[in-house]
C-alpha cells in the first residue's frame, strides 16, 4: 500500500538475468555489477576497487534489521552478505545509510546478527512455536503502523517466516 502510493505500481517480470562477471564504466571508474539477492532477486550492488567504495543498494541499511517484506530471503542476504565481505573496500555507500568508513565491519556485524538470528528462529521452530510465538519468545516487537501502512507486507514477523521458509518449514 505505502510503496503504491509512493512509487506507484510496478510491473512485475519473471525475466531476470544473471549479470555476474559485467561492469559500468566511466571515464574515471570501473563498477563491478554484483548480483545481491535477498531484499529482492534483481538487487545489484557496484563495486569500485581502485577507490574501495561498495554501492550496496538495499544490503545494509542498519546492522540490524527488525523487520522484513514478505518475498525477502534472509539465507538469500547472509549469502550475498558473504560475497560483498570478501571483496577489498572500506566505504559503504547504502541507499538508506552511508557509511564513509568501516563499511566491511559493518557488514559483517549484519551477518552476525542474521546467523543469530536465524539459529534463535530454528531453536523455538524445532520446539514447535508458531510464527507469532517465536516473535514473541524473541522479544521481537511488532511494528503496527509499518504493518499496516505496508498493507502487512512488512512485518517482524515476515522475518521469522523468511527464515522457516527458507528451511523448507513453512507455515
Amino acid at each position: 500500500m505505502a510503496q503504491k502510493l509512493f512509487w506507484g505500481s510496478p510491473q512485475f517480470t519473471d525475466k531476470v538475468t544473471p549479470i555476474e562477471g559485467e561492469s559500468i564504466e566511466t571515464n574515471r571508474h570501473r563498477f563491478s555489477l554484483i548480483p545481491v539477492p535477498g531484499h529482492s532477486a534483481d538487487q545489484v550492488a557496484l563495486f569500485e576497487p581502485k577507490e574501495g567504495w561498495l554501492f550496496s543498494a538495499d544490503v545494509f541499511v542498519s546492522p540490524i534489521i527488525k523487520y522484513f517484506m514478505r518475498q525477502e530471503s534472509m539465507r538469500e542476504q547472509m549469502d550475498s552478505l558473504k560475497k560483498l565481505i570478501a571483496l577489498d573496500f572500506d566505504q559503504l555507500f547504502c541507499c538508506h545509510n552511508p557509511q564513509m568508513k568501516g563499511g566491511k565491519k559493518l557488514l559483517k556485524q549484519k551477518l552476525a546478527f542474521f546467523e543469530d538470528y536465524y539459529g534463535q528462529v530454528l531453536h523455538w521452530a524445532d520446539k514447535g512455536h508458531s510464527p507469532q510465538a517465536i516473535r514473541k519468545a524473541m522479544n521481537q516487537q511488532e511494528r503496527w503502523s509499518g504493518m499496516l501502512l505496508s498493507g502487512g507486507k512488512m512485518s517482524a514477523v515476515n522475518m521469522i517466516r523468511a527464515v522457516l521458509r527458507d528451511e523448507g518449514r513453512s507455515r
